[in-house]
């Protein structure tokens, strides 16, 4: 029952003074004046504000679970988004980011030469194969920064890059005493490893000081040996060819002499696994390497396959013609 219905059955006085009144006043006009309907309306407006103040909760609750289940929804609409861009990006990154542990380098099993260049024509012919080098190892290092390399792919490109370059403005046209050399002053020593198609794999150039103390300077491989991508069919072991002709001279020596060395952080792996072994940084980014005489017999059991020593070196046609 309502307040409108109570009014269209009470008597016509009373519905004149209730109306254009406010519902909740209806009691106090009523009170004294008709006591039965005043008590009826109290009842009323009493049960009117418990169904209200039940009904308020309610709405207020059924809002809340309508925001929540809205803003439920929306987060799996971003989800679903989020997800399927995240898949996209995924899907682009695998496509273009080389692995960390690149395929393993094929190793060639051609068979390698290594030898002592003394004339000055084949100095010169090395001028112009190391200058070829040059400007292949470039091309590559520039190649190599615009491609999802990691960063030690990137430092062994451009180490080879730094060293072919300092080998092409040290390499003599002759062999003779340096007096303004960059080089320790002494006697230059320079080496080739190469094929059985005379294609040099790599140039060294030593250093015998006058108290004897032997120097290798610079070891540079030719860069068709510095793989990209790391599945590339390479020429491995011209430089440890290099080292064995070099330790099999000093140890056919009357006084056996410690190889020194100056290396690269990226180059100490392979020198340690030669048995070099580590000592302080020059403050130039290189660390003094050494391989003790004492080491040397050790260094030959375990590489002596590597490479044969050839005494007559190849003509300077030969060298030409490998570039």
């Amino acid at each position: 029952m309502s307040f409108i219905v109570l009014a269209n059955h009470m008597p016509k006085e009373l519905k004149n003074e209730l109306v254009g009144k406010d519902p909740s006043t209806w009691v106090d006009v009523l009170q004294g004046k008709n006591d039965q309907l005043a008590t009826l309306f109290k009842l009323i407006m009493t049960q009117a504000q418990n169904e209200w103040q039940l009904r308020d909760p309610m709405k207020s609750l059924t809002q809340k679970t309508a925001q929540v289940l809205q803003t439920k929804n929306q987060a799996n609409e971003l989800s679903g988004k989020a997800k399927k861009d995240f898949d996209e990006a995924q899907a682009i990154f695998s496509r273009a980011v080389v692995p960390a542990a690149p395929v393993p380098e094929q190793q060639s099993s051609v068979p390698l030469y290594t030898s002592k260049i003394t004339k000055k024509e084949n100095c010169q012919a090395l001028k112009k194969v190391i200058t070829a080098w040059k400007k292949k190892a470039t091309r590559k290092n520039d190649k190599a920064k615009s491609m999802p390399l990691s960063f030690d792919q990137k430092e062994r490109v451009d180490d080879s890059r730094h060293i072919i370059s300092l080998l092409k403005d040290d390499l003599p046209k002759k062999v003779k005493k340096g007096k303004k050399s960059k080089r320790p002053q002494g006697k230059e020593e320079i080496y080739v490893a190469y094929d059985a198609s005379n294609k040099i794999q790599a140039i060294a150039l030593k250093d015998v000081k006058k108290n004897g103390k032997q120097y290798l300077w610079l070891i540079g491989s030719n860069p068709d040996n510095v793989p990209l991508v790391g599945n590339e069919k390479v020429v491995k072991g011209a430089g440890t060819a290099i080292i064995k002709h070099i330790v099999q001279e000093i140890l056919q020596m009357k006084e056996r002499r410690t190889l020194h060395l100056d290396s690269l952080e990226s180059s100490l792996p392979f020198y340690e696994k030669l048995g070099f072994v580590r000592g302080k940084a020059d403050g130039y980014g290189l660390i003094k390497m050494t391989l003790p005489v004492e080491k040397m017999d050790e260094f030959l059991h375990k590489y002596g396959s590597v490479g044969t020593m050839v005494a007559t070196e190849p003509s300077a046609k030969a060298l030409k013609a490998s570039i």
